[in-house]
């Protein structure tokens, strides 16, 4: 799911180029953030993947969560911003799928970690 929430995000980044340029600008550096929080995302999910302390493991697990609300913050800005700023249908639309696209990167992650940690907690338990 994550690799695939990743190559969706990129194929809408491509897809269409936003034709102001402070629009096209801003809704960038909010996608460049939502990807530097899923970068972050990803490897602390590889770390809990290394760990072998549950303890340790539920402290990634929550700073994968706080990473997330992070991008559900940019995730309503940028849809705010989409629903105040668009001049135009596509634009309109293409900020609001790059918008849930990076956030179901971030999602994912989060999803990954509590099936991880569900699981070591089912089998240590």
């Amino acid at each position: 799911d994550i690799v695939d929430s990743i190559y969706n995000l990129a194929r809408e980044i491509v897809r269409y180029k936003i034709k102001r340029d402070y629009t096209r600008n801003f809704v960038n550096k909010k996608v460049e953030e939502i990807s530097t929080l899923a970068n972050l995302a990803l490897d602390e999910l590889i770390k809990m993947h290394k760990e072998s302390d549950i303890e340790n493991m539920k402290r990634i697990r929550k700073k994968i969560q706080e990473l997330e609300q992070k991008g559900d913050y940019i995730k309503d800005f940028l849809l705010d911003y989409s629903y105040n700023n668009a001049r135009t249908f596509k634009s309109f639309y293409h900020m609001n799928e790059l918008a849930h696209k990076g956030d179901d990167v971030l999602d994912a992650c989060e999803d990954s970690s509590d099936l991880l940690l569900a699981s070591i907690n089912s089998i240590i338990t």
